[in-house]
């Protein structure tokens, strides 16, 4: 187009290698607005050392950075710069000192990291890549370790944290390109892993074009090129995400229907050629036990006699849990070999989705809480299937929960020695017995080294819609930070985002540093650059393990239909992040004894909040108050037996037993629930119900979860 080209000629900037005068200007100006000098002598040989160098201008500014860092009296001087053994040995040897520091573990997946984070042209030239964090999150292998590496080489400026704007997603990148020339370590890792990097490469082009064609089969990959890729993936050192697995074995499983169906019809062809002569019945016979046949392979190439694990859960993508519990199925599918069902919304309702899961399922994992109330109700209906729920207790079932309170307990450590106002806030999604698990452990740990703190509590919502309102979050927190509490924990799935979200704002306004902290994942990966200043700490909680080992329990043997278990600190599913490095370093001490004592039985973290709880975030019409008390032979219920609908039913629990226990009421004939408040033995403890239209059943257990002992109180109604 003869315009646009008149336009475009004059736009088209050629950015060529900076001169060294430039070069010394990109040093002097910078030092000048901040006052810094920099030695002449210094400058000279910098500029000797790296001009007509590949790589000169981020290698200069690594070294400028790190000069600095060690600036004698806002001076960056000659000697320094020796000491650091100039530009190529600064960057080197800061790199073996992070590597040396880290662990066996660590430094394996050190290497995966950074074979990630590299392309190789077809010039064989290489470079740094820009990758989502949730590719490497998605990385078989442990995901704990993979975060210490990401932290410890961003601490010291070699990791690039970013966001990519059309995504709106983290991501990640070598911060200096001259990192991949100039470290020992990474160009041995290069040249041995070449070829891994130019076939993942190709792999993940490969797998693009599928996606965006929304998985035709016609975009898997076939013949030789799906032969070579098999031989690769059984050779390669480099670890693949679960997508990446999961084209592979589409492109096997479509290559195998294929040549199936190929064999069938030239099978079908010959019969043909030889029985031309027979009459026609008996041709006819002949087709339709070829049928019969091809149909038996296709149902054995289907199945194979293998067991079926069938996992219900919110779903893929949504980052927290879900896409934990999601990695530990597909790894579990990849190396157990089991034929994997995922049961995730939309459904057309509930219990007709885990009907149709379980007709066919030898396992049925409940990774939702929220889901547990149905599948009870579903599961005697499927008794040759095995239960298994993710912490949530149902009797005749099997479970595993996490002690959530053991890392809670350290993250409210962490925030009272953190806090400069002896003030600290709490965060839930939704008021049910796992969530106050982590409210008891926070306020226990808060206590257990300030005991005169103030813990102030609330919830996000009056439903499972809590996890993901990120906006309540950030009402509920900003509420706290205006009443002084400096240090929020957020346990409430995505929507704790908002605690963050509230933290930056806040410190804006109030002039002072403000911080949260997160639940389940590192949050300090989850969010963008931005929000990264405010993420104190994070518990992490390792779902992906604990799926896999249910799975492999299973098919081993080894897992009764009605066994609990607990996960604890010292299963080593659970720990608290140190990302960041805000945590000072007496703090850490102080947190390392903790989790020693707890995990060697010197320390019992309870599981029973015993502080005061502040109403949910959202506008409420009106409050109704009831109180229940437990005597462990009654459930006894004060209060008005019918509501109008969208009242809001505040309950005082009281237990006069000597051991903790639950109240929970059930929506609609026991099928969701509506609050789950628990109190320690002669003690009481509050919660907030929302009384939608149906009947609501008050019941009181014996002990913190959900099981067999329970006691049942009035029905209410809602008009």
């Amino acid at each position: 187009h003869p315009e646009f080209g008149t336009r475009l000629g004059p736009a088209v900037i050629n950015v060529v290698a900076m001169t060294p005068d430039e070069l010394e200007t990109a040093a002097q100006r910078p030092a000048l607005r901040t006052g810094v000098t920099l030695e002449p002598a210094l400058v000279a040989e910098l500029l000797t050392d790296v001009v007509g160098e590949p790589g000169a201008l981020p290698i200069f500014q690594y070294t400028l950075t790190e000069l600095f860092d060690s600036r004698v009296d806002n001076t960056l001087t000659n000697a320094t710069y020796h000491a650091m053994g100039g530009v190529r040995g600064a960057l080197r040897r800061n790199a073996d000192e992070v590597y040396a520091q880290l662990t066996t573990d660590e430094q394996a997946v050190a290497r995966q990291l950074f074979l990630r984070l590299v392309t190789i042209t077809d010039n064989d030239e290489w470079s740094r890549r820009r990758v989502p964090a949730s590719e490497i999150v998605a990385l078989d292998g442990d995901l704990v370790a993979m975060e210490g590496v990401i932290d410890a080489f961003g601490r010291r400026r070699f990791l690039a944290f970013d966001r990519d704007p059309v995504r709106d997603a983290p991501t990640v990148e070598v911060a200096h390109e001259a990192l991949l020339w100039e470290w020992p370590q990474l160009r041995n890792w290069i040249e041995d892993g070449r070829n891994d990097v130019q076939r993942h490469a190709s792999l993940a082009a490969a797998m693009h074009e599928w996606r965006q064609a929304e998985h035709d089969a016609d975009y898997l990959l076939a013949g030789a090129r799906l032969a070579e890729y098999e031989r690769w993936r059984a050779t390669s050192t480099l670890k693949l995400t679960a997508e990446e697995q999961a084209y592979l074995d589409a492109s096997v499983a479509h290559a195998q229907q294929a040549r199936t169906g190929e064999e069938a019809r030239v099978a079908y062809e010959g019969r043909l050629r030889r029985r031309a002569r027979r009459r026609l019945w008996a041709l006819i016979a002949v087709v339709v036990a070829l049928v019969a046949v091809v149909a038996g392979v296709l149902v054995a190439t289907r199945g194979g006699g293998r067991r079926t694990v069938a996992l219900a859960f919110a779903g893929r993508g949504l980052g927290g849990i879900d896409d934990l519990q999601a990695a530990g199925f597909d790894r579990a599918q990849r190396e157990l070999g089991f034929q994997a069902v995922d049961v995730v919304p939309p459904f057309t309702g509930l219990e007709g989705a885990l009907r149709q899961a379980a007709a066919g399922a030898d396992l049925v994992i409940i990774g939702n809480t929220g889901y547990a109330q149905a599948a009870a109700a579903v599961a005697p209906s499927f008794p040759h299937a095995v239960w298994a729920y993710l912490d949530a207790a149902v009797p005749g079932a099997a479970s595993v929960r996490f002690a959530h309170e053991q890392a809670a307990f350290l993250a409210g450590a962490a925030a009272a020695l953190t806090s400069r106002t002896g003030s600290v806030g709490f965060v839930g999604g939704f008021q049910t017995d796992v969530v106050e698990r982590f409210r008891a452990g926070y306020e226990a740990g808060a206590r257990a080294v300030k005991p005169e703190v103030e813990v102030l509590a609330a919830y996000v919502s009056l439903g499972y819609e809590g996890f993901s309102r990120r906006d309540y979050a950030q009402t509920l927190a900003a509420r706290m930070y205006e009443r002084g509490a400096d240090v929020v924990y957020g346990a409430a799935g995505t929507a704790g985002f908002g605690v963050l979200d509230a933290a930056r704002a806040e410190s804006a306004l109030q002039g002072r540093q403000l911080w949260g902290i997160g639940a389940d994942t590192d949050h300090y990966y989850d969010v963008d650059a931005s929000l990264r200043p405010f993420v104190l700490t994070s518990t992490i909680n390792k779902y992906d393990i604990a799926v896999y080992n249910l799975i492999k329990d299973y098919l081993d043997g080894r897992l009764e239909p009605t066994t609990s278990r607990e996960l604890t600190l010292g299963d080593g599913v659970m720990d608290l992040s140190a990302s960041g490095g805000f945590l000072a370093t007496d703090t850490r001490a102080v947190l390392d004894r903790l989790k020693t004592d707890i995990i060697e039985g010197r320390r019992t973290v309870p599981a029973v909040p015993t502080g005061p709880l502040d109403p949910p975030a959202p506008p409420m019409p009106r409050f109704t108050a009831a109180t229940v008390t437990f005597d462990g032979a009654s459930c006894r219920y004060d209060g008005p037996t019918s509501v109008s609908r969208g009242d809001v039913l505040r309950i005082d629990f009281a237990n006069t037993t000597g051991a903790d226990a639950l109240l929970a009421m059930n929506n609609d004939d026991s099928s969701s629930v509506a609050v789950q408040i628990p109190a320690r033995g002669g003690g009481q403890n509050r919660g907030y119900a929302y009384m939608v239209p149906g009947r609501h059943q008050v019941l009181c257990f014996s002990g913190v979860a959900p099981g067999a002992s329970q006691v049942a109180g009035p029905t209410l109604s809602t008009t």
